[in-house]
This record gives C-alpha cells, structure tokens and sequence, in this order.
C-alpha cells in the first residue's frame, strides 16, 4: 500500500507495471534496488488503517458515495548494500596510505637525534605517575570526590 515503504522505492515500485522490472537502479535509504512487481490489485481501505485518515461523515450518511478502492502491489526486489562497500573503500585507501609511508620509510632513512624532545602536556618521563593536562579530547581534570559530576 502507498506509505507503508521508503518514498523513493514506493514511487519507483508504483510507476512500474504488473511483472515489469525497474530499467535502472532504484536508490533509497536504505542502498540500491531493482524491483520487479508481481501483482497490482484495487483493495478496499481498512477502517483502522492509520495511514489513511477516516472519512468523516457527510448528511447524506456515513459514506455518501461507493468505498475507494487503493492500490496494493507486491514487489519482489534485489537489495544492494552500500555501506559495507563504503567501508570498503576506505579501509582499501587507508592500507594504501599506510603502505606509501612504509614505503617511504623503507626508502628514505629517517634518524631521529637523542637530544630531540618532544614535549606531552601531562606527561613527565621522570614519574610514573601522569599530571591532568591535554589530549585529544581537551584538557583533563583530576577525579576529585568533593567535584560535582
């Protein structure tokens, strides 16, 4: 029935005829479609239908002319998932990154010096113990109990 699927399938299932098969790939939310449509048949609403809003009632009765018949169609179709291809493709560049920079690791001799330092907010390699200071995610701050979380 109308509104019961993704728009953008139930437009492209809707516009095809009775064992017709979409031409292209249909796109919705949830990936790519090809859909073929088995069976198209005029159905009387249902009362409780909360797509549909009830008829209201007019002087000449509850309903003054013949019932509405809608549309149901039944749609078979093949679902192509694009989220593990996207995930795919990023993975596949990110191992090429990583493989350049080998590459040129391999090719081109880095050497750090001894006296080269690099200095980490929080961090004194003379302790075990770690100071609150930065990181990615800001400045940190000590887990005191009298701190209202």
């Amino acid at each position: 029935m109308k509104g019961m699927m993704d728009p953008d399938f139930e437009k492209a299932a809707f516009a095809l005829r009775k064992g017709e098969i979409s031409s292209e790939l249909v796109k919705s939310r949830f990936g790519f479609h090809i859909i073929r449509v088995d069976d198209r048949r005029p159905v009387k609403p249902q009362a409780n239908d909360p797509a549909k809003p009830t008829p209201t009632p007019t002087p000449a009765g509850p309903s003054a002319g013949p019932a509405e018949l809608e549309e149901e169609i039944r749609v078979r179709h093949i679902f192509v998932l694009t989220q593990e291809a996207d995930t795919f493709e990023q993975r596949l560049v990110e191992e090429k990154v990583k493989r350049a920079i080998e590459d040129a690791t391999i090719k081109y001799e880095v050497a750090v010096p001894r006296d080269f330092a690099v200095q980490v907010t929080g961090f004194n390699p003379n302790s075990t113990k770690m100071r609150p200071g930065g990181g990615n995610s800001g400045t940190m701050r000590s887990g005191r109990s009298t701190e209202n979380r």
